[in-house]
């Protein structure tokens, strides 16, 4: 008889148990629902995270296009500085040049007497001056 009187306790307990997991508002249904609910909110934080960093990622690649812009423009200057200052270091040694051509041609007295950089006076008693060709 005992055994009987455990069975039925055990019983009596199982359709205590089932009826708590048919119960809509603490039962199954309600943890399904509430698992859901969760399922929708995680989802819905992700897209919101995951629209912001895209925007992020957007103005970040504009940017880098301004900077590549800018560094490509930077190097444009560069280069025609460098070819200018490679231009007039040119000019100013070719004049050079032509100066110790035009001293060496000249008696040595005069070459002695005179600096290549002052040219000789002129029958007007001025000196010609530095040639519009050759800068300072």
């Amino acid at each position: 008889m005992a055994r009987r009187h455990d069975i039925e306790r055990i019983f009596k307990e199982l359709e205590e148990i089932q009826g708590a997991l048919n119960d809509p508002t603490t039962g199954l249904g309600a943890f399904h629902q509430e698992q859901d609910q969760l399922r929708r909110k995680t989802l819905e934080n992700v897209q919101q995270g995951t629209a912001a960093l895209r925007e992020e990622n957007r103005e970040l690649r504009r940017r880098q296009e301004r900077m590549l812009g800018d560094l490509g423009d930077t190097r444009t200057a560069v280069e025609g500085l460098r070819r200018e200052i490679a231009q007039a270091g040119h000019t100013r040694w070719s004049c050079l040049a032509r100066q110790m051509r035009m001293a060496g041609r000249r008696s040595r007295s005069q070459s002695i007497r005179r600096s290549f950089w002052r040219p000789a006076p002129t029958a007007t008693g001025r000196t010609g001056g530095r040639s519009k060709r050759c800068p300072k």
